[in-house]
This record gives structure tokens, sequence and C-alpha cells, in this order.
């Protein structure tokens, strides 16, 4: 079998899909992994953390509808969205993901390194994630995002979110980015 260059709706709509270890695969040369997991509504485990996303330039609804995943550890994660020509987007990456939590060491932390830097996208990135208390964003990169439109919308327990440093110079449409 040849290199595999993404995860294109690889695992969409698997609904009797609890947990899957992905330690061994090796991610480099992924370009895409857009829909990977979505509506993957029984997925509870996931083992991701070493999976370098370093070409990948289209993300968009990776998790969405994963509604039974409550936490997952994605800190290993490099991201490498330099190409102007690309889409380069996270749109609703964890859309709907309602039971996604954040703790202390946990979800709340995950995020915090991965490198934003050339992203365009982020409209609808945790819309509906109703559980997520706090996310810790301060260092991203958004010099190149013109999309934030529902990013936090409907994150209804959400008491942190530390946006303040963020430069939204580009963005274009903001509508509802943290309505709830």
């Amino acid at each position: 079998m040849g290199l595999i260059s993404g995860l294109d709706s690889a695992f969409r709509n698997c609904s009797s899909l609890t947990t899957i270890d992905t330690s061994a695969w090796d991610t480099s040369n992924w370009t895409y992994v857009r829909h990977a997991f979505r509506s993957c509504s029984n997925l509870t485990s996931l083992e991701v953390a070493g999976w370098d996303m370093s070409n990948i330039y289209e993300a968009s609804y990776f998790f969405s509808g994963c509604t039974s995943l409550s936490n997952i550890d994605v800190s290993g994660w490099t991201w490498s969205f330099t190409d102007p020509l690309r889409v380069n987007t996270l749109a609703s990456f964890f859309y709907g993901c309602s039971s996604l939590q954040s703790s202390s060491g946990t979800t709340y932390e995950y995020f915090s390194n991965w490198d934003m830097a050339g992203v365009k996208m982020m409209s609808s990135m945790f819309l509906g994630c109703t559980q997520l208390t706090e996310i810790n964003t301060a260092s991203w990169d958004m010099s190149e995002v013109t999309s934030i439109s529902g990013m936090f919308m409907n994150c209804t327990a959400m008491t942190f979110l530390k946006v303040e440093l963020w430069d939204v110079a580009k963005v274009t449409n903001a509508n509802n980015f943290a309505n709830g």
C-alpha cells in the first residue's frame, strides 16, 4: 500500500466506534484530515498525542459531532499553515462535541502550544462544546485568520477565554463569536 495522504472522511459516521489506538500511525505526510471522525457519536477515547500535523492544511469538521468525546490530548501536535495558496482551515474542528471538557492539565492546556500562524478559517471551531469551561489560546497567532464566526458559539459553560493578545486585523467575520 502506498503512502496515505490523509484521513478524508475515513471514519465518518462510524457511530459504533468507541475507541481506536492510532499510536503507531505515521501522520507526517498527511495533508488533509477533513471530516476524519465526523459523527462518531460514541467515540470516547482516541490516542492522538504524537501525531505530526505539520503538513496538514485542511482539518475542517475533524471531530465534529463526536458527542461522547470528553477529553483528548492534542498537546504534541505541530501545525504549519504556511502555504498562502491553501485554505488552511480548522473550521468546525470540534463542532458539536458537547461532552468535551476542560480541567487543569488537560484540554485547557492542550491547545496552548498550537502554532496557528497561517490559519485562515476558524469559524465554528468549538461551536456547541457545551461542557468546555476554559481554553488557553493566549499564544495563538491569529494574524492571518479571516473568520472566527461562531467560534465559541453555544459554549454555555465557558468561564475563561483569553483572547486579548490576538491580532484580529484580518478578521472580516466574527458574527456570533461567543454567543451563547
